[in-house]
């Protein structure tokens, strides 16, 4: 039996250059589960410092950029009983690459109906309902958010479904107005 998962990804090369190489994951092992991507979603604000090497983002050949993706469950390891191979699932956490082996809670199950490219952006909601659930909104509440890109966007949506009222959303510019 093979031990690993082999396929294509994202890393930056010794130059600081993103390539395109060949990669290896290990078949999942107990609670994880390997998908087969089909959708990455990219971060233009992280991945742009990464580019532009911003001091508050420094990557290393062992940097594999990406953190969002889907695809379709290929195995699962011991104790996973909610996924299964062949599934759609979203997964967070994952870098940019062609198959990721992961823990089982980093996957969720993607409801019929949406599309790949939009559960791609699991992390997203991660980040953007995790700033909802440390504001302590109550419904009735009033709330700024301030940033309008995707996150801010998404977390706006978030705290409105959780009953809170918005009073203003802050942005650099008039181009997001809406």
């Amino acid at each position: 039996r093979r031990w690993i998962l082999e396929g294509s990804g994202v890393a930056w090369t010794v130059t600081g250059q993103a390539e395109l190489v060949r990669i290896e994951v290990p078949r999942p092992g107990r609670h994880q589960v390997a998908v087969r991507i089909e959708t990455s979603a990219i971060s233009p604000g992280t991945e742009r410092a990464f580019y532009l090497k911003l001091p508050h983002a420094r990557a290393s050949p062992l940097t594999r950029p990406g953190y969002s993706a889907a695809g379709i469950v290929v195995e699962v390891g011991g104790g996973v009983t909610k996924i299964r191979p062949g599934d759609r699932v979203a997964v967070a956490g994952a870098p940019h690459s062609s198959v990721v082996t992961t823990d089982a809670d980093a996957v969720f199950a993607i409801p019929d109906g949406v599309p790949m490219e939009a559960a791609a952006l699991v992390e997203l909601g991660v980040i953007a309902g995790l700033g909802v659930a440390h504001s302590a909104l109550r419904p009735g509440d009033p709330f700024c958010v301030v940033g309008i890109g995707p996150i801010g966007a998404l977390a706006q949506r978030l705290a409105v479904a959780a009953g809170g009222i918005p009073r203003a959303v802050v942005a650099r510019s008039g181009a997001k107005r809406g």
